[in-house]
């Protein structure tokens, strides 16, 4: 799938693309057009062109449904741990939608931070959700990619959303879709049910400094 946008259709996806969290779990997207998606991904910068990233996709809803069923046992287990206690589980609640947006959207994408056995540094990676500074130049790197894929998904009508509850369950992910390095993220894509979310003002999210 060629990229026929026009600069200004591609501008026009930094103001358009949103985060959806109801898809349309009928409707499909073509594997050409996953592709294209892919290929956007992995155009993006990376620190001494290392390409961090894997991509492993999971479109058979047999398998979205194992997946989502595995974060959902992860969140009980881990509520029910919070409450013996005496912690708060808000953001667990929270991550109850995931739950349903692993089962319901068209494709799920979960990234990978593919790491060497030593960097440039000749230091051995050891990154379990935190990073030593080459691994956040790394780390960067793959979020680049992401952008890509969900700036490349707004152009051909495609609806996304960035998730990392499915860290949650890190490690029972890493055994169900066989993978050894750690999951840093998943990207649910597909065709929206009616649903919209909306941003703060500019001037509640910006400060000015200058001193």
């Amino acid at each position: 799938m060629e990229n026929h946008q026009t600069p200004a259709l591609r501008e026009q996806a930094i103001w358009t693309r949103k985060s959806t969290r109801a898809f349309d779990s009928s409707r499909a997207i073509e594997q050409q057009c996953l592709e294209y998606l892919l290929r956007a991904a992995i155009q993006a910068p990376s620190p001494k062109n290392r390409q961090p990233w894997h991509f492993t996709v999971v479109t058979e809803k047999t398998s979205q449904e194992r997946l989502s069923e595995i974060l959902k046992k992860k969140l009980e287990v881990l509520c029910h741990e919070r409450q013996a206690r005496g912690m708060g589980t808000d953001d667990l609640d929270l991550a109850q939608g995931s739950v349903h947006v692993l089962q319901d959207a068209a494709a799920l994408v979960f990234v990978t931070y593919l790491r060497d056995a030593k960097n440039e540094h000749g230091d051995a990676h050891d990154w379990s959700l935190c990073a030593r500074p080459f691994e956040a130049a790394d780390l960067q790197a793959i979020g680049a990619a992401v952008e890509n894929m969900l700036l490349a998904a707004t152009c051909v009508g495609i609806d996304s959303l960035w998730m990392c509850d499915v860290l949650y369950a890190h490690q029972e992910y890493l055994n169900y879709l066989g993978l050894q390095d750690p999951i840093v993220a998943c990207i649910a894509l597909g065709y929206p049910t009616s649903y919209h979310t909306s941003r703060e003002p500019l001037e509640a999210k910006v400060d000015y400094w200058n001193r």
